[in-house]
């Protein structure tokens, strides 16, 4: 019988945050589940920690990603069994419910992707914060181009059979990186997937001075490459102007005490000083609806 969930691990020289990401796994209520550790080339005792847990469910695969991880991520969808796809970051970690859940509420409701809260943790600083994703809404694509990512990648699960119809992946482009996941959201919103949103807290997303994405700078500029490419891709130039407006917009709000604040400011207003209006009213609307 095949697993009826396969859970994605990309790891490289993360052994001291493994153990606790794959023991949350091993410990889940529902038992039905395969785990690929697509593992690239770590030079640390990743492999004693994995092979620790003597689990024939967990299954190792090497591979060389120079960087990319949407490279990790697609292998693991080209070998997993399941019908549904769960992924979930080396350093993050799941409640032992999280499965059982999941399930019950696919079988209540027909989607494609299915999204739960999180908790942020905060290594050095002793917070923790509430993640809240969604909600969904008409035209999902358009607001997850104009407004940002509503979606974490620890916290999602996709059903398979609707990417590998769509011929969806993760993008393997250099300058995604670390904006990978947005980008495959936008892909399958752009096919009209289903996503739903649940209120329950089922996973712990930790934030350390290991985290690739800590590279605010690239990642920002990278979210605004997968935005361009969006456009473009979908022969929606004429959004362009509001996602620039968008980008002109954050950068000012990151600049609020310095003088750099009001050239953003102008930057957007030229771009599209609608937009402003549209997002400001956009922030108030999500709101209410969450």
């Amino acid at each position: 019988m095949n697993p009826y969930f396969s859970v994605i691990i990309p790891n490289y020289n993360n052994e001291i945050f493994l153990h606790r990401c794959i023991e949350s796994v091993v410990k889940q209520s529902f038992i039905n589940w395969e785990l690929l550790l697509i593992d690239n080339n770590s030079k640390d005792n990743s492999k004693k920690v994995i092979n620790a847990f003597g689990d024939n469910r967990i299954k190792i695969f090497d591979i060389n990603n120079n960087g990319v991880i949407a490279k990790s991520r697609n292998l693991g969808i080209k070998l997993s069994k399941s019908e549904w796809l769960c992924f979930l970051d080396s350093d993050d970690w799941w409640e032992t419910n999280k499965l059982e859940i999941i399930h019950k509420n696919i079988k209540k409701q027909y989607t494609d992707v299915l999204v739960h809260n999180e908790l942020l943790i905060f290594e050095n600083k002793n917070k923790i914060k509430k993640l809240f994703y969604g909600p969904y809404e008409k035209n999902f694509f358009k607001k997850l181009l104009f407004f940002g990512n509503r979606v974490s990648v620890s916290a999602s699960v996709v059903k398979k059979e609707f990417i590998s119809r769509n011929k969806i992946k993760f993008s393997e482009h250099s300058d995604h990186v670390t904006a990978e996941d947005y980008d495959f959201w936008l892909k399958i919103s752009a096919k009209n997937g289903k996503f739903n949103f649940i209120n329950n807290i089922l996973g712990n997303y930790f934030i350390h001075n290991k985290n690739y994405s800590k590279n605010l700078e690239k990642h920002f500029d990278n979210v605004f490459n997968v935005c361009e490419y969006h456009c473009r891709l979908y022969k929606k130039n004429k959004y362009i102007k509001f996602i620039r407006a968008r980008k002109n917009l954050l950068l000012a709000l990151r600049n609020f005490k310095s003088f750099k604040f009001f050239t953003y400011m102008y930057l957007s207003l030229t771009n599209s000083s609608f937009f402003i209006l549209f997002f400001i009213y956009n922030k108030i609307k999500i709101k209410f609806l969450k």
